[in-house]
């Protein structure tokens, strides 16, 4: 709607008449813009209504186990006269060759030369062979025979490109054509590739990484860079006895980007172990103020507010029902499965209201989980446990002001507990950072 009102203005700054035959109108019209924007917004929803409509028709299908290869770009397979999906002998050898060596401890970047060295074509059978196309075929759970469905999206109807699907149902199809390897070849590709990638990222081994950054530590994840963004990642520096360790925005990984100073570990540790003694300490404080943050939260007085005007459509439309029963004839059959559907529809959004108002907008429910954890873990001397199940991140407005922010609690960000203090020195040059937890 956008993009045809501007084009519109565009070419009428230039002098430039566009005729809509059909509506019989000039983009000199005056009224155009209005008329364009009703026509525009109308198509948009048509467009809108159609995407869902074939969505919903190709997720049907997937769910009753039905869909389509496309073979184009899918080495291996191919489709005979009759259109069915048969095995391409000499392209299946080829996939065949490279799940052996992979699983027989071949690198990666040794198949790809191998593949070059050999001339064996490619999917599309020009170029040269690449690590990802490699990966795309261990990947590819389709060589065993079976068939993961709507492993990729798009967002909405606008959208051109694709992503990772991690919204909608997955679909798995047992035996939905002839394989080409085996399950258990398959499976110790993928156990091989995963032992890789937890290899690359320091995972495998208990024994920590001679590196600057280490990103296995209980900073991980935990703080956050007011400025940019940006989780704050752990450094490992000998250069001076005073911050031999710290945790740094990673904007400044590789030089300097964002302002925001680092902070050294052991002022943050004591930092952390202040705050969690305080909340032992000061329980019924912070629960009476996650209680507060809870009922006061925007987003569950709009709930309530939706909740109660879908009480009243949902009695409206029952009246209106009631009031139709007496009629047999279609037209009034047909409005009243129209009611019927708004009705059922409405319910549908009022029961997750009520949902969420009685889980994580419930006051009560949320304070009982906070005490829950902190009289748990009250003895707890490292404080360790308490912190990964009660702080979900940290937020480093600079290297002397923290926020803290708890799990479990969707507050407005209004309320917060006295402001602590750790005091230090560096080079004979005192410093205090403050710290406190946000609702």
């Amino acid at each position: 709607m956008i993009d045809t009102v501007s084009i519109l203005q565009d070419l009428r700054s230039h002098a430039v008449e566009v005729w809509f035959e059909n509506e019989n109108i000039s983009s000199f019209d005056p009224k155009i813009e209005f008329v364009m924007t009703v026509l525009s917004g109308m198509a948009e929803e048509e467009a809108r209504n159609v995407s869902e409509n074939v969505k919903w028709n190709v997720r049907k299908q997937f769910s009753e186990g039905k869909f389509y290869i496309v073979t184009k770009g899918f080495l291996g397979y191919k489709r005979d006269e009759a259109g069915n999906l048969v095995i391409d002998e000499e392209e299946a050898a080829v996939v065949r060759a490279v799940f052996e060596k992979y699983t027989s401890g071949i690198g990666v970047a040794h198949i790809v030369k191998w593949l070059n060295d050999n001339q064996i074509k490619t999917t599309y059978n020009k170029g040269a062979w690449y690590l990802n196309a490699v990966y795309g075929i261990l990947k590819n759970e389709k060589y065993t025979g079976n068939a993961i469905l709507q492993k990729t999206v798009r967002p909405n109807f606008r959208a051109r490109l694709k992503v990772q699907n991690e919204v909608v149902p997955k679909y798995y199809v047992e035996n939905s054509h002839l394989p080409i390897i085996i399950q258990q070849m398959f499976d110790q590709a993928q156990t091989i590739r995963k032992n890789q990638v937890d290899k690359y990222h320091h995972t495998v081994s208990s024994v920590v990484v001679k590196d600057k950054y280490n990103k296995n530590t209980k900073y991980a994840g935990l703080l956050r860079c007011s400025l940019c963004g940006k989780n704050y990642i752990h450094r490992t520096s000998h250069k001076s006895s005073y911050s031999a360790s710290v945790v740094t925005c990673s904007s400044n990984k590789h030089r300097k980007q964002c302002a925001n100073d680092p902070i050294s570990t052991p002022i943050l540790d004591q930092a952390i172990e202040s705050q969690l003694r305080y909340m032992i300490k000061h329980k019924k404080e912070v629960l009476n103020l996650a209680y507060a943050a809870i009922e006061q939260n925007p987003k569950r007085l709009a709930l309530l507010a939706s909740k109660e005007a879908h009480e009243a459509q949902i009695e409206a439309l029952q009246g209106k029902l009631a009031g139709l029963e007496s009629y047999v004839d279609e037209f009034h059959q047909q409005v009243m499965d129209k009611i019927k559907s708004e009705i059922l529809h409405l319910n549908v959004e009022y029961a997750n209201e009520k949902n969420l108002l009685a889980t994580r907008y419930d006051p009560k429910v949320v304070k009982q989980a906070l005490n829950a954890i902190i009289t748990e873990h009250a003895k707890d001397e490292t404080m360790d446990q308490l912190l990964i199940e009660l702080v979900d991140y940290i937020l480093v407005g600079d290297k002397n002001h923290l926020e803290f922010h708890l799990k479990h609690i969707e507050g407005s960000g209004n309320l917060k507990t006295d402001a602590l203090e750790v005091i230090y020195s560096i080079r004979k040059t005192q410093y205090r950072l403050e710290h406190y937890i946000v609702f």
